[in-house]
């Protein structure tokens, strides 16, 4: 069981690799208590067509995608996957904002929340996210902000 789940572990940090193989792209990690939120936002256009196919994801130039993953950590030392309820808001300089779709895609034991979102050139966007674990009572709240080209 446990290579099992080594195996799927390795599958979903292939999928993050992929998702994030350009310079601008960060991984960030959140802390809550028991809980780690693990978030990053990318250019559609840095998936390759296969796994954009896959996936469902519309690859273009002026098209990001935020990806959230939480995981709770357990006796064993290897934080489990866990299901979540994510509401999100994207905002650009001009104060313009849109709400964030999560949707949920499964890999194995690896849970994963994509949404995408429109943005120009040399356009810094603002994220706030809401993650509640399944069984959890609060709201985990993240935000951050990055700068997305269009190539």
């Amino acid at each position: 069981m446990q290579s099992f789940k080594a195996f799927f572990y390795a599958l979903a940090a292939s999928f993050l690799l992929l998702c994030t193989s350009h310079a601008q792209n960060r991984d960030y990690k959140k802390e809550f208590g028991p809980y780690m939120v693990h978030y990053n936002a990318f250019n559609s256009s840095s998936l390759t067509p296969e796994i954009a196919k896959n996936y469902r994801i519309t690859r273009a130039n002026n098209i990001g995608v935020v990806m959230v993953s939480v995981h709770k950590k357990n006796d064993e030392q290897t934080p489990d996957a866990v299901t979540a309820m994510i509401k999100g808001e994207v905002r650009n300089e001009l104060f313009q904002s849109s709400v964030l779709e999560f949707r949920e895609l499964i890999e194995g034991d690896a849970i994963y929340y994509v949404a995408p979102f429109r943005h120009d050139h040399n356009e810094m966007m603002g994220f706030s996210v809401n993650v509640k674990p399944e069984g959890h009572k609060d709201e985990l709240a993240i935000s951050f902000s990055q700068r997305f080209y269009t190539h």
